[in-house]
């Protein structure tokens, strides 16, 4: 049973979307592109975006550098969404949070179809000299 207060309940669920959505897209283009070295990009990513991203305290409180990356994070937008949503109402900032979310994921989807089409030519062109070797041979 939802029990938690919103101005509206459907806008909550919609930025929970597009926020997870976002977070898989930039978790996927890291660990398929980069491997094992993604995944720690992926992991400083998650502890630069916990410290600076003012989702626990007001981002005035830290230090200048989590200051300076502090509208460079993805989960700054996703708590100022979560914050619009929950509390002030006002859709036209949610939206626009929501937007900037969408524009980090369809980014991380692109360099994504990217790797994978390279990725696919290679496959294709090593399967094309494995089967000349063959008729040579």
């Amino acid at each position: 049973m939802w029990r938690y207060n919103t101005n509206g309940y459907m806008e909550w669920v919609v930025v929970c979307m597009i926020s997870s959505l976002t977070f898989f897209a930039i978790v996927q283009f890291f660990t398929t592109s980069f491997g094992n070295v993604g995944r720690f990009i992926v992991v400083i990513l998650l502890v630069l975006q916990l410290s600076a991203s003012a989702g626990t305290f007001p981002i005035e409180l830290a230090p200048s550098f989590f200051q300076t990356i502090h509208p460079y994070l993805p989960m700054t937008y996703a708590i100022r969404a979560f914050r619009g949503v929950v509390s002030s109402g006002d859709l036209g900032y949610v939206w626009t949070n929501i937007g900037v979310l969408s524009i980090f994921m369809i980014s991380c989807l692109v360099g994504s179809f990217f790797y994978f089409r390279l990725r696919f030519r290679k496959l294709v062109k090593s399967e094309r000299v494995v089967d000349q070797q063959e008729v040579t041979v």
